[in-house]
């Protein structure tokens, strides 16, 4: 999609999608540290993941809809 139309929000989605893959690898990554460090460690390493796992999907809503929006003005445009 970001190669036929290059904007802010195709970029925003592909960026979305870049970050929800790095977050899932991270959290794999920073649960496995955690747990090594007790179950404290790991209970605080959740909650911070769960709250910060949202930002990549709310960031790729917001790319679909300001794709969507820009979809719409043009079809009507025309």
């Amino acid at each position: 999609m970001l190669i036929k139309q290059k904007n802010s929000a195709t970029i925003l989605m592909l960026t979305a999608s870049i970050l929800t893959l790095l977050f899932s690898v991270g959290s794999i990554i920073w649960n496995r540290i955690a747990a090594y460090n007790g179950a404290e460690s790991l209970v605080q390493a959740t909650k911070i993941i769960s709250i910060l796992g949202a930002i990549p999907y709310i960031l790729f809503a917001l790319g679909l809809l300001l794709f969507a929006v820009r979809h719409l003005r043009k079809s009507t445009a025309v």
